[in-house]
């Protein structure tokens, strides 16, 4: 509860102002407890981009997944099927995937 306080809403507002066709569902590895993977839920939430999340928590087999695309075990892992890029602990400043839906 006290970490939603302090983050004063992110994640409830939306910002996207044009529509994206044909754009497939990001998928996100996540960790419930994680600050980083909170930031980019927040992003994906502003920006209302469609998403699928998958939560590896410890001693989940579901990490053996990921650990096969991404070559180990780190979280948040972003996967943007649309154009085959991958991003690694997207951050909400990432340049490497928000300009491309902000």
């Amino acid at each position: 509860m006290l970490a939603s306080a302090v983050r004063l809403g992110r994640g409830a507002r939306c910002r996207r102002t044009r529509e994206l066709a044909g754009v497939l569902p990001l998928i996100l590895y996540n960790m419930e407890g994680s600050p980083y993977c909170r930031k980019v839920r927040e992003a994906l939430s502003e920006l209302e981009l469609e998403h699928v999340v998958r939560n590896v928590p410890k001693g989940s087999p579901k990490r053996a997944a990921l650990v096969e695309r991404g070559g180990k075990m780190q979280v948040p892992y972003l996967i943007d099927r649309t154009p085959t890029a991958r991003c690694t602990s997207p951050t909400t400043s990432s340049p490497t995937w928000r300009p491309k839906y902000a």
